[in-house]
């Protein structure tokens, strides 16, 4: 073959693993799309703390009865449900899960905060519909709240509005029947992650901006649709139009900052976390989540972002995490890959010790590449043992103690730490921060953090970030990374060591905030980066629990971990591969694993071809 055919052949198949990656990038990206039409479903017995199903999206076909997707959703979630079919009546039903109505009392059916007047098997479900199913009596209790919405300039879209709903009911249904009560048209969204999403009321933006939520004149926590209402609530929606020049988080107002000794009305003091840093930090959140809501594409940090700021975590990333982690045989090649899957199932809720039958913390604990990616291996496990206060077995390879001696033998002299070698990274040194907090009761662990955090202070620059190379300038990922590590550690990351002539460093991450509420990757770039804003969603979150005096956005101890539903344990029989260490695996079966193996087979040959041509060359010479 002459260096022409070879030169084609190679384009063909360079061609075709591209369209083959790209296939698979889009099947990963799939998983994510808004439903086309869908439900959220929410089921309740005696005790409103301790939900039959926690409020879960559910796909509908065009015609499909209410009772027809309880059906469907709780197949899917493995939980009984009994019902007794009457000749036109449709189904009664008589008991969810292990519950069933006491005396008088029987399973209700509510869509959108009122009783529908139809039976379940009657009522067809439209886009949006918030679904409760809930022990009630006769007549069903319910509580009435306020609804109002503005726009920016202050005009009215919805003007307050009392409304009556069950009790039960969440936000999205005040919402929902106060525009039925104005007739005011609201333009919603439903996807699996986060639920029914806002995205225009009275057609008043028009894709030019987003909706502020508050409660009782408080930033919300949590989507509409998870907020449970309580008697006399008062839900204030506000417009704030990306082109609107408003201060965020003022609602449109140009009043001053609340602190009126603050040298830098409406700017915030950038000597210290006051009240108009806090009120950016809480409106850089709403904003992210919107973001999210719109390109879903979030990833891990977000997950766990998700949980430091209470608000729900979508079922669906435990479930194709354990999915995935069964395939695997609970075996990853990559450690970190194992860390994050721990990780994302722990802040779900979670035990990542019982995953359709493997024990991934036995796993984490025994695994034989922990150092093959640098400082990452030891670093990413401490931070999995630790979210879930996890045992670690007898005899395992991998104990506490001997990752925190990794990890303070790892520390540079100048007490930062790198990925590989000796480049200090202040990427590394944050994630070590949070990955030591726990331990800076032992003295060696104190007199490392104390290094690290001077270190941090002094490699920062007048911009308020940090300047390296390898990120290709001054990245928010940095800025994101120490202040999540920082605050692990009690250290105020607004305070005087971390302000710069720029700003304080949570000041300089929201510099690289964009109009859409993504985060940009350099201060250069024009357009958001969805893995620059999962990390300084975590980071916003960090900087949240600072504040509030609560601990490491990495630590989810305390609550009751459960096994995933509904994950079998594979066939034994599944191929398996073997690594350069001889351990017996099965690769990931993950769209994005696919995608990196056959990028990789690309640059190999690529670079074979070029070997290949410049030998030619050096032969015809």
């Amino acid at each position: 073959m002459d260096a022409r055919s070879l030169k084609k052949f190679l384009a063909m198949i360079a061609v075709t693993f591209l369209l083959i990656a790209q296939s698979g990038l889009s099947a990963l990206q799939a998983r994510a799309e808004t439903l086309k039409n869908a439900v959220t479903v929410t089921i309740i017995g005696y005790d409103e703390k301790a939900p039959v199903l926690e409020t879960v999206a559910v796909p509908a076909t065009e015609g499909e009865t209410a009772f027809g997707v309880l059906r469907t959703v709780t197949e899917e979630k493995n939980i009984p449900m009994e019902y007794q079919l009457y000749d036109g009546m449709g189904a009664f039903i008589t008991k969810v899960g292990n519950v069933e109505p006491q005396d008088s009392d029987y399973w209700g059916f509510f869509v959108n905060g009122i009783d529908p007047n139809v039976g379940v098997s009657s009522y067809k479900v439209k886009n949006g519909d918030n679904l409760l199913l809930k022990i009630t009596s006769y007549p069903p209790e319910t509580i009435t709240v306020k609804v109002s919405a503005a726009a920016a300039d202050q005009k009215e879209v919805i003007p307050e509005t009392e409304v009556e709903i069950v009790k039960g009911g969440t936000a999205y249904d005040a919402l929902v029947q106060a525009a039925k009560a104005r007739k005011v048209a609201l333009d919603v969204s439903v996807d699996s992650r986060w639920l029914t999403f806002i995205n225009d009321i009275g057609g008043l933006l028009d894709g030019n901006g987003y909706w502020e939520m508050y409660m009782n004149g408080k930033f919300m926590d949590k989507g509409l649709v998870s907020y449970q209402m309580q008697e006399g609530d008062h839900l204030q929606i506000k417009a704030v139009p990306f082109d609107s020049g408003t201060n965020p988080g003022d609602g449109g107002s140009d009043k001053p900052a609340d602190n009126p000794a603050d040298p830098n009305p409406g700017g915030g003091n950038q000597n210290k976390p006051g009240q108009s840093l806090k009120k950016e930090v809480q409106t850089a959140i709403e904003r992210i989540n919107g973001y999210f809501a719109k390109n879903r594409n979030l990833d891990w940090y977000g997950i766990l972002a998700l949980k430091a700021l209470h608000q729900p975590v979508p079922e669906t990333y435990a479930e194709q995490t354990a999915e995935e982690a069964a395939a695997n045989g609970g075996n990853y090649r990559n450690v970190t890959d194992l860390a994050k899957a721990i990780l994302v199932l722990t802040a779900s809720g979670k035990d990542a010790a019982d995953v359709a039958g493997y024990n991934l913390i036995e796993k984490l604990a025994n695994h034989q590449r922990m150092t093959k990616q640098g400082n990452n291996g030891p670093i990413f496990a401490l931070l999995a043992l630790d979210s879930g206060d996890y045992q670690v077995p007898e005899r395992a390879k991998w104990t506490r103690e001997k990752l925190i001696a990794a990890i303070l033998d790892a520390q540079l002299d100048n007490g930062a730490w790198s990925l590989f070698g000796d480049s200090p990274s202040s990427d590394m040194t944050g994630m070590a921060l949070a990955a030591l907090s726990p331990y800076t009761g032992e003295k060696k662990v104190k007199d490392a953090v104390d290094a690290a955090v001077n270190w941090l202070s002094k490699a920062q620059a007048d911009t308020g970030g940090f300047d390296e190379a390898v990120n290709g300038g001054e990245a928010s990922e940095s800025i994101a990374q120490v202040i999540i590590g920082l605050t692990a550690n009690r250290v105020d990351p607004a305070g005087e060591p971390f302000t710069k002539p720029g700003g304080s460093l949570v000041r300089r991450l929201l510099d690289f905030q964009k109009a859409d509420g993504g985060f940009a990757h350099l201060p250069s770039d024009e357009t958001s980066n969805p893995m620059s804003t999962a990390q300084a969603f975590l980071a916003m979150a960090a900087y949240q629990k600072y504040l509030s005096g609560e601990g490491s956005v990495f630590q989810f101890a305390g609550g009751e971990k459960v096994p995933v539903a509904g994950v079998a344990k594979p066939n034994p029989a599944d191929q398996k591969i073997t690594d350069a260490d001889g351990e017996g695996k099965r690769l990931p079966d993950t769209a994005a694993g696919h995608v990196e193996v056959l990028l990789s087979g690309i640059l190999l040959m690529v670079l074979a071809a070029a070997l290949l041509l410049q030998r030619k060359k050096v032969f015809k010479g």
